[in-house]
């Protein structure tokens, strides 16, 4: 993805890696409503949900001033909150810098639904 290459490589913005567990999705329109209130943050650039393994993960582009876990980490409570708000039971399993690999994986995740 565009958007997502240009984040990564941009020198003013770190990329970081959330991985959530919502729990009580039990359909693909559950799927759908989480994708949806994540992807509706501003700050994430790609995301992906998995219904057989109840996880999502979440590319988050942030400000690389040196504070990139706090500000992921502030940004990372509003998404839990905000699945929560949407009806599914969430917790944050990790907040890491993202790697080619990660980028990959949720990028080429969300391009083949």
């Amino acid at each position: 993805s565009p958007a997502v290459a240009a984040a990564a490589a941009s020198s003013a913005r770190s990329v970081m890696r959330l991985a959530f567990e919502p729990k009580a999705m039990g359909c693909i329109s559950c799927v759908n409503s989480v994708r949806k209130t994540l992807t509706a943050h501003p700050s994430v650039i790609a995301c992906s949900v998995s219904l057989p393994t109840a996880s999502a993960a979440a590319l988050l582009s942030v400000d690389a001033k040196g504070a990139e876990l706090e500000a992921a980490t502030v940004n990372a409570q509003l998404l839990v909150d905000q699945v929560v708000a949407a009806g599914f039971p969430a917790t944050l399993s990790s907040i890491t810098p993202a790697s080619p690999a990660d980028i990959s994986e949720i990028v080429g995740t969300q391009e083949g639904e």
